[in-house]
């Protein structure tokens, strides 16, 4: 959070957001099913990646947010492909207050397929990822490939969007409260 307040001008902040969301976008485009498994806090970046995973298993210790909210950004993946997991409802709820869900939240909201006692996460996500290696890879690769056909739409606003706020006032305050462990005092500049 902090290295944001590095980047020196509207290009710098563009071409940062358009190879953190392509790193997403190529993960999201892998042609082989993949599973995360989920302990702890999956904050930020990390609650993002859950949202390019094509199954989530998460143990009850699991919380996940968008809290960028709080330093005076929106999360730009999650502007662009939450809503292919979240209602609109869940999802303004994670961006407009930066607040976390526990597992049993997240499953409700639609973040999360399964949730495992502590600790189990991975054992479930290990017997998922065997379930379907069982499967016909090319059948498995054209099923991820239809229904994610639409996974490009929004990633051009999702950058332009966090490039822009990039430039804030209301963004470099959110670092410095961030950094200072103190409310940011946002004035909408």
């Amino acid at each position: 959070i902090e290295s944001f307040g590095e980047l020196e001008d509207a290009a710098d902040r563009r071409r940062y957001m358009h190879e953190a969301l392509g790193a997403y976008r190529d993960f999201e485009a892998c042609v082989k099913p993949t599973v995360a498994a989920v302990h702890g806090h999956a904050l930020g970046g990390g609650c993002e990646l859950t949202m390019v995973c094509d199954i989530v298993v998460a143990d009850e210790t699991a919380q996940f947010g968008t809290p960028e909210a709080q330093v005076g950004l929106v999360p730009g993946l999650g502007v662009v492909r939450g809503l292919a997991h979240l209602n609109l409802h869940w999802m303004k709820y994670l961006v407009l207050t930066g607040e976390s869900l526990t597992a049993s939240q997240a499953q409700l909201a639609g973040l999360v397929n399964v949730v495992t006692p502590p600790g189990e996460h991975i054992r479930e996500a290990e017997r998922l990822a065997r379930l379907i290696a069982q499967r016909a890879p090319l059948a498995m690769s054209v099923g991820k490939q239809i229904l994610g056909r639409h996974a490009d739409d929004g990633y051009g606003h999702g950058i332009d969007a966090v490039a822009f706020l990039q430039g804030t006032d209301d963004q470099a305050e959110g670092i410095a409260a961030f950094r200072e462990r103190r409310a940011p005092d946002f004035k909408g500049r």
